[in-house]
């Protein structure tokens, strides 16, 4: 995880004149350190960590990495990950993008993916759980409006993924509900697709 920058190696340092304490990268580090609260320069040694010999490492987790977790980015990915294994010749993607035809720039619309399989272009929304919305109206909601912009912009498909085992019945019924009769085509992908 350190080689990949998903974690980086430090050490918590307390200041001896504050008492502040800290997490230093090893970027940070050489013999002193500077206080982040206090500013105070001083030089390391065993009062500034609770270990009686040497101190201990500590790991931060990167801030991408920490964001795409709590912005539920795995599930974006493993509809990625399952679009490009089912590639023929090409494959090409993005995570969140924002649609907007408003002067001021304000997004109407955020979509958690888009790709290129094999020519063809897909959006697509991501979720952890079985649902798109709180009710059928907000399933309905939500489908109507990736309708809309596959519509406005020549998409002809559209992907629901969600790592839960299946989407609820309530959910695929108000997809099917907002799809029928369109040129569109729908696609609903499950954990055992993303896991598989």
């Amino acid at each position: 995880m350190v080689s990949r920058s998903i974690l980086q190696r430090g050490l918590i340092l307390k200041c001896e004149l504050c008492r502040g304490a800290d997490w230093f990268s090893m970027e940070e580090l050489a013999d002193e350190f500077c206080c982040k609260r206090c500013a105070h320069r001083q030089v390391i040694s065993s009062r500034h960590w609770r270990e009686p010999e040497e101190p201990a490492w500590f790991y931060k987790l990167d801030e991408i990495a920490y964001l795409a977790h709590y912005n539920n980015l795995a599930v974006s990915a493993l509809a990625l990950h399952y679009m490009e294994q089912h590639k023929v010749e090409s494959f090409m993607y993005t995570t969140d993008l924002e649609f907007s035809e408003t002067q001021d720039g304000r997004p109407e619309m955020e979509i958690d993916f888009c790709c290129i399989q094999d020519g063809q272009l897909f959006i697509g929304e991501a979720k952890k759980e079985d649902q798109l919305g709180e009710n059928a109206v907000g399933d309905l909601r939500i489908a109507e409006r990736y309708l809309k912009l596959a519509n406005r912009m020549g998409i002809a498909n559209v992907l629901f993924a969600t790592i839960a085992p299946g989407w609820s019945a309530r959910t695929v019924t108000e997809i099917e509900r907002a799809f029928s009769g369109t040129r569109i085509r729908h696609c609903l992908l499950q954990g055992p697709d993303l896991l598989g």
